[in-house]
């Protein structure tokens, strides 16, 4: 039997950056027991804990010797940028914003920030602060979708803005003195852009899946308002990009892994490098060229990893896993209608008799050859675990992805039921001997498999779940709202596939017992789609555990909280035995 406190060994990190003389990496990091920003002097490799806030992180910015940070409250993603004292306090950089939400930063060699916040404006409006004299500039108003500024030139003579009408419809557009020019100049239909990066000032990089299935190379030059295709790798899907000298560092994924691709746009060679884990979080390069990656494997914990002129990685960060594992697989099989689904694949060494279904969040997320302390634990403990990626799941084409809009409840349940079908033909589970557990959308799935499917369960785990999508189509946010709207459907319009796709609807046949975990702080999905659901479930006599985390928001932002839920699911699930 493997503990809780052995597997919690490992350590989270959100994100990182390098200071401006290159001397030490800050990051966000729960090493502590909740996350704050720690220091990493490049020379000794020496860290240090700078802020003592048990707050989130989720973007990191030097200036000068001076370090800002992005906090949230207790999980509550209203992030703001603030700015870190040397006796680690923070200190925010606008009061006002308080309550509101700073979304993508860029900054300049100018000591500019351009960030993104929803403060007065539901669409957003993109903001101009300078670190130098503390003051902020309105740079552009949100009008007809949310838009965030993603890089500016280097003297600030244009900057790339997207708008984001869903995750598959991002178009970019370039202004230069006051003008908005598209990107793709003439483009008709849907696509995506993200990773923008500017080479000088009058050509910009970044990628695209505009004509295609997977994000590809793109260039664009601001004087001319030429767009090229620069590169594509068949079968991977391009996510990440940053320069090294005259190249370019490309991070692509394919199905559950990622790789590393060195470019050269001048002789158009395109090699791929060996990388030092299986996920990729960030790619970063320092002012000297230097490569640095924040990743995980199935085996290992998130750490830092450096590349020397050889191509050899170096961990930087102190963190190790110091015991065993479960080395996962990836798995396919074939749905209800012919579509390949893969999965990843947990077999223990002694199973217990009991399978997880694992649905995982998003839903255009997806699962991935990562760290991840809850399944390890229970697979270290018997348990055999499958992780579909269902469609709409992100690293299988746009096509692919765009399959769950407005299709929550239907294709990828069905996918999720093909996928317990294959384990029973396997061997590796048994009709009614399969627990359902899941977060976000996942528990949103837990809980309609549940409904729809009881013979194949006998217990459902819903973490920060959703169980009406009416109320949470209502509920959400006015900045999110018309993206949800696109991907879940129009509570007016499509009331009745709504009603039949939620939850909620199917009380009557769940399948108990359950285990229901929420975050009193979620903003996401409102505590209330965990209350509501509860509440049916007493009335009809399930048996229900719930569970309210007074300090957490859509995830787990604290140590002894995780632990001490992960223990209650596995305590939960060895009741099912």
């Amino acid at each position: 039997m493997i503990s809780i406190q052995d597997l919690f060994q490992t350590t989270a990190i959100a994100c990182f950056t390098v200071d401006d003389e290159n001397r030490r990496i800050l990051y966000s990091t729960n090493h502590g027991g909740a996350y704050d920003v720690w220091e990493l002097h490049l020379d000794s490799l020496e860290t240090n804990r700078l802020t003592f806030s048990k707050q989130h992180s989720s973007s990191l910015f030097t200036y000068d010797g001076r370090v800002f940070a992005t906090f949230d409250h207790d999980g509550d993603e209203h992030y703001q940028w603030h700015r870190v004292m040397d006796d680690g306090q923070i200190i925010p950089l606008s009061e006002e914003e308080n309550e509101s939400t700073a979304y993508f930063s860029c900054f300049t060699s100018q000591g500019h920030m351009y960030y993104s916040t929803d403060h007065s404006n539901p669409l957003i409006n993109v903001m101009r602060y300078d670190v130098r004299l503390g003051t902020k500039t309105l740079v552009l108003e949100g009008e007809t979708a949310p838009v965030v500024c993603a890089a500016v030139a280097p003297d600030e003579s244009s900057y790339v803005y997207t708008e984001s009408y869903s995750n598959t419809h991002v178009p970019a557009y370039c202004m230069v003195k006051g003008v908005s020019h598209p990107m793709i100049p003439d483009a008709v239909g849907p696509y995506s852009t993200q990773d923008v990066l500017y080479d000088g000032c009058d050509r910009i990089h970044f990628l695209t899946d505009y004509g295609e299935d997977f994000h590809y190379l793109a260039s664009y030059k601001p004087s001319t308002g030429l767009f090229q295709k620069e590169l594509s790798i068949e079968g991977e899907n391009m996510k990440g990009l940053c320069k090294a000298g005259d190249e370019l560092i490309l991070s692509t994924e394919k199905g559950a892994r990622d790789h590393v691709h060195r470019y050269n746009p001048k002789s158009g060679s395109c090699l791929r490098i060996a990388a030092p884990c299986a996920t990729f979080k960030q790619l970063k390069t320092t002012t000297d060229g230097t490569l640095l990656l924040l990743g995980s494997s199935a085996h290992s914990s998130d750490a830092i990893y450096r590349m020397d002129v050889d191509e050899h990685w170096e961990c930087l960060t102190p963190y190790r896993v110091k015991n065993k594992r479960v080395k996962p697989v990836a798995v396919e099989y074939p749905s209800f209608d012919g579509l390949t689904i893969e999965g990843i694949l947990y077999c223990p060494g002694e199973p217990n008799g009991v399978t997880v279904l694992w649905p995982h969040g998003g839903p255009q997320k997806s699962e991935r050859l990562k760290d991840r302390p809850l399944l390890q634990y229970l697979a270290l403990n018997g348990y055999t675990i499958l992780a579909p990626n269902f469609r709409g799941s992100i690293g299988y084409g746009a096509s692919f992805m765009k399959r769950v809009e407005g299709d929550w409840g239907v294709g990828p349940r069905l996918d999720c039921v093909a996928g317990m079908d294959w384990l029973i033909e396997q061997g590796l589970a048994e009709k009614g001997r399969i627990a359902v557990m899941g977060g976000s959308y996942g528990g949103y799935m837990s809980l309609l498999l549940s409904g729809i499917h009881p013979e194949y369960f006998c217990g459902t785990v819903d973490i920060f779940g959703i169980s009406d999508l009416i109320s949470y189509v209502e509920a959400a946010p006015e900045t999110l709202k018309p993206l949800i709207v696109n991907l879940v459907g129009d509570p007016v319009g499509q009331r009745e596939k709504l009603v039949a796709e939620s939850p909620i609807t199917y009380v009557e046949d769940m399948a108990g017992p359950m285990l229901i975990i929420h975050g009193k702080n979620d903003t996401r999905v409102r505590p209330e789609e965990s209350e509501r659901i509860v509440g049916r479930l007493r009335e009809r006599g399930i048996p229900v555990q719930y569970i309210l985390l007074e300090d957490e928001g859509h995830s787990f932002s604290k140590h002894d909280n995780e632990v001490m839920v992960y223990q209650e699911i596995k305590h939960f699930l060895d009741t099912l035995l």
